[in-house]
């Protein structure tokens, strides 16, 4: 079992960043891409082009945003906060019907630490433990092999090729992705 855990373990920056990001898109953001499924009903090959382009687009920012928080040289601690956030968003998400915005943030902020412990629950940590403490542990067990200047080429043709999709996407379906939002 260990052997086939360190074979799908990533090895590389690049490894790490793209296969946290797919995790985090697929996973995480598994209530949002539902959401979105069950609002829109496609009729025509524009709309299904929208329709598949909403994972993908959400793929490629969330590379971006991963990408340039770890800064080349911090994406392990980057990726395991952010493993770890993501599962109780999600658990909140799941469970409460939470939607994650700047509102619901200063809720948090204020929130004294017995109503956050009300929420504790079986489920909770049990979402915590599989969803984000798991996925960490092999990221932290992952050894980086490449020098700086490896991960600073692999930074920058991961983000050339993300900004390139995010503007193939866009351009196009702006219009659409404008009147999703209002």
């Amino acid at each position: 079992m260990f052997k086939l855990i360190n074979k799908v373990t990533p090895r590389s920056y690049a490894g790490i960043l793209l296969l946290g990001s797919l995790y985090i898109t697929l996973v995480f953001n598994s209530p949002f891409i539902y959401k979105t499924c069950q609002a829109f009903i496609p009729t025509g090959h524009w709309d299904w082009l929208f329709y598949l382009s909403v994972p993908v687009l959400l793929f490629l920012l969330t590379t971006l945003a991963l990408s340039w928080l770890s800064l080349i040289g911090f994406i392990k601690p980057v990726m395991i906060v952010s493993l770890i956030i993501s599962s109780v968003i999600f658990y909140a998400s799941v469970n409460y019907g939470v939607l994650m915005d700047k509102e619901m943030m200063r809720n948090i902020v204020e929130t004294n630490i017995g109503e956050t412990l009300s929420y504790l629950t079986t489920s909770g940590i049990a979402y915590l433990f599989f969803l984000g403490i798991l996925p960490s542990i092999l990221v932290m067990r992952s050894t980086l092999k490449r020098s700086f200047l490896v991960n600073l080429k692999s930074f920058a043709v991961i983000n050339a090729i993300c900004l390139l999709g995010v503007a193939v996407i866009l351009s196009p379906l702006y219009k659409d992705y404008a009147s999703a939002v209002s």
